[in-house]
């Protein structure tokens, strides 16, 4: 059995079960955990995992049921255990829309999604989902669930291109979760981010200013984000697809004669080129 599968069936333990159809079990399989099957399919043990560290618990992938076990034991009713599995449902809707982000109806909440996904940053979707839940009861307005996105992708594009450790950013969104705020949600965001310490920081404007000028920036991922960008800020009346476009040297890394002869004379010494400027983000298109 998965850990999935394990959670289910403890949490079905906890409601009379009945040969007749529509019971107390049934109708709690039927109207919760079935349809979060159905949905998340084979994503639904990673739903789970980060369901339960939305509070701020480190809870590791091997210990996803025995969490799960001690927070239903510590309910008395089984209609409070129902309304725990209901919020699971309702969450597992936002998880879904973390990992297929085209069903995300809102574009701005989309191109953000899509650029966690990219960058494979689930060590953020706990926060997320206390965020979703926040907009779902009204205590976090869409337009400010948007500002959370816009800080956050500032805050782990930085560190990439400031090439910080993502070691630490599990402890950071752990942290984030467990000081949750669901007023003034981003002002209280850009304050905590804002105080983390050496390599838990938020890089400033010079740090990447630097970065940028004096570093390689030939890393996949984040010079094709960057460089998209880029380009969307010019606004260009044709629409760039991006899908199939991949990041390339203008200085090519092995000079041709041809390049040499275009050069000129001036730059006969182009095989002195420091790795780090021929990498660099302004000989990158």
């Amino acid at each position: 059995l998965t850990q999935g599968d394990l959670v289910r069936n403890f949490a079905l333990m906890k409601f009379k079960h009945s040969i007749e159809p529509n019971g107390e079990q049934d109708k709690i399989y039927n109207e919760f955990w079935l349809p979060m099957e159905k949905l998340l399919d084979k994503s639904l043990e990673d739903f789970l995992y980060h369901n339960i560290r939305k509070n701020g618990d480190d809870i590791g992938k091997n210990s996803i049921y025995s969490a799960y076990r001690d927070l239903f034991d510590t309910q008395l009713t089984s209609s409070a255990v129902a309304l725990t599995i209901k919020n699971m449902k309702e969450s597992s809707e936002y998880y879904n829309t973390f990992n297929n982000p085209e069903t995300e109806p809102n574009k701005r909440i989309r191109d953000y999604l899509s650029t966690f996904k990219r960058m494979n940053k689930t060590v953020i979707y706990p926060l997320l989902l206390r965020l979703s839940k926040s907009v779902k009861s009204g205590e976090l307005s869409e337009e400010d669930y948007i500002t959370c996105l816009y800080i956050l992708e500032s805050f782990i594009v930085r560190r990439e291109i400031s090439k910080i450790s993502t070691a630490y950013l599990r402890n950071i969104f752990l942290d984030l979760c467990k000081t949750y705020q669901s007023s003034d949600t981003e002002m209280w965001l850009t304050n905590q981010l804002s105080q983390y310490p050496r390599f838990l920081r938020w890089p400033t404007d010079e740090e990447v200013q630097t970065k940028l000028i004096n570093d390689e920036f030939y890393a996949p991922k984040i010079a094709k984000f960057v460089l998209q960008k880029i380009e969307k800020s010019f606004e260009h009346k044709e629409r760039v697809e991006f899908d199939n476009l991949s990041v390339e040297h203008v200085l090519p890394q092995t000079v041709t004669p041809q390049w040499r002869e275009m050069l000129g004379e001036k730059y006969i010494n182009v095989d002195e080129i420091p790795r780090e400027l021929m990498h660099n983000i302004g000989n990158l298109t």
